[in-house]
């Protein structure tokens, strides 16, 4: 089988990534965890999911301090 171009695994891991986050793996530290995924990684791979038109949003813990929190999918695209 010939290896995925950077284009194709670029797509597959956002989508990947996507899916996650919408079964409840939804913190960059838990992505991580699941994934194996270097943090710089995840963290690029969460932003770019709105060049797929899929909206995810941060929602940071009620009480909680500084940037912990857990991320949403609000919309699929088109």
């Amino acid at each position: 089988m010939p290896a995925l171009s950077k284009t194709k695994s670029s797509f597959y891991r956002r989508l990947y990534v996507a899916h996650l986050i919408e079964q409840g793996v939804a913190s960059v530290p838990t992505l991580i965890e699941a994934t194996g995924m270097p943090r710089r990684t995840a963290q690029d791979t969460i932003a770019s999911l709105a060049e797929l038109d899929i909206e995810c949003v941060f929602t940071k813990d009620e009480g909680e301090r500084h940037n912990i929190g857990r991320y949403q999918i609000r919309d699929w695209g088109r």
